[in-house]
């Protein structure tokens, strides 16, 4: 998927985050700071390989899609603080924790999204080991528009099942 792509489908995936951290907290600048991290963190695995390009060709010092894009790791850190931020139990600060569960999720969602297209992202315990689930692939604005709107449709979910949790 393009930079674009993971920036329109982060829309989606934003409202989602800010939707679990309004089931979890219910404080208004926690649900803004969530939504604003993961839509800003939305392409953070791929620039996490550090690259750059010299006479035309792309290099990384870290492969693509290998351990940046290691789906297990992704998981892992969402649960964790997620965990935190359910319990009250801050692992550094309650600010600051929902920052790096918006940015986890951002992250999550890209993993996700990239997943679907033919290249794959790891799943395993190898992290150089890609699966996919070729669902459709990159590049396409159309595509990237549709997998935008699924993601849309799913925060909104999301969002209308914290709004009834919330009159609980």
């Amino acid at each position: 998927m393009t930079k674009n792509g993971h920036f329109k489908t982060g829309v989606g995936i934003a409202l989602g985050a800010s939707s679990a951290v309004y089931m979890m907290t219910a404080i208004p600048a926690y649900v803004i700071t969530a939504g604003v991290t993961t839509y800003l963190t939305s392409s953070l695995p791929d620039n996490m390989e550090i690259k750059w390009w010299s006479r035309g060709v792309r290099h990384s010092l870290i492969e693509h899609r290998t351990m940046t894009h290691w789906l297990p790791l992704w998981v892992v850190a969402v649960m964790l603080v997620g965990h935190a931020l359910w319990t009250g139990q801050a692992i550094i600060t309650p600010i600051i924790d929902v920052a790096l569960f918006g940015m986890f999720c951002g992250g999550l969602g890209h993993v996700l999204m990239d997943m679907m297209t033919p290249m794959g992202v790891p799943v395993g315990l190898n992290p150089f080991r890609r699966k996919s689930l070729r669902v459709f692939r990159s590049g396409s604005a159309f595509i990237e528009s549709l997998a935008a709107c699924g993601t849309l449709v799913v925060g909104l979910g999301v969002w209308l099942y914290a709004l009834g949790f919330a009159s609980l």
